[in-house]
């Protein structure tokens, strides 16, 4: 696991796994601080697949949120999505490990975060813990995945902390495609899974989750709180981008 520093390679590609049916609200964000321009984000919460502890699958569910948004394209026209996972606290736990099952995702192209948050792809283990066992049934086309850097909890997403993973997307799929297939039944072909594996409880235990579907509410977002630099607030610029599908569009 490397990390810090830019770096480029091809996507990364393998197979396996599904589950997930829940609530999902829609953001309008502000593009800037003039508030000309606004953009729409689909905010997903989590639910708890292994609750080794009610405590700590309550906390979790409470306070980890995974807010999906446009943007922009490649310079070859791809449409890119972001990815971006908040822990808004204030109880101790810490996203270490994050996947994504299936959909219209081709590889990702970036990872960015909040200072404190040093993420890389190809997360170890594999699978996320709980998910494939529980239903070994199932069979993916496409895994994705990114593990915080040793020490593996302080470089984790504590709270008040964020990362965004940027995704370049299949052929024409647009933003719709995905949250779509977010929404999708666990055994449809196309569904996209989130999920996360959360260590550092009080208790020193950890979850698996993944993320909740359903239905939306749009909320309006203060333009100060948007502007690039983040959904919880104003929490100081992200520690630096990885590039890991191309360069700076």
């Amino acid at each position: 696991m490397a990390s810090g520093h830019s770096m480029e390679h091809e996507s990364i590609g393998a197979a396996r796994m599904a589950r997930g049916t829940g609530l999902a609200m829609v953001l309008v964000l502000s593009a800037g601080a003039g508030g000309a321009s606004a953009e729409t984000a689909y905010c997903y919460q989590f639910r708890s697949i292994t609750n080794n502890s009610a405590v700590d699958s309550a906390t979790g569910q409470h306070q980890l949120r995974m807010f999906v948004s446009p943007a922009g394209q490649t310079a070859t026209g791809s449409n890119l999505v972001d990815f971006r996972f908040e822990n808004i606290g204030p109880d101790p736990c810490a996203i270490t490990d994050i996947y994504f099952y299936d959909g219209w995702l081709l590889g990702i192209w970036q990872i960015d975060s909040s200072a404190g948050v040093t993420f890389d792809d190809n997360a170890k283990p594999e699978w996320l813990a709980g998910y494939r066992g529980g239903d070994p049934s199932q069979v993916f086309s496409n895994l994705f995945s990114a593990d915080s850097n040793s020490a593996v909890q302080l470089n984790g997403v504590n709270p008040g902390e964020w990362l965004n993973i940027r995704f370049e997307l299949k052929g024409p799929a647009t933003i719709a495609n995905v949250i779509s297939d977010l929404a999708k039944p666990p055994r449809d072909f196309y569904r996209l899974v989130v999920g996360l594996h959360v260590q550092g409880f009080a208790d020193g235990g950890s979850e698996s989750f993944v993320h909740d579907q359903a239905g939306a509410v749009v909320v309006p977002v203060p333009p100060a709180i948007w502007g690039g630099v983040g959904l919880m607030g104003v929490l100081g610029l992200g520690q630096g981008i990885r590039w890991l599908r191309g360069r700076e569009i």
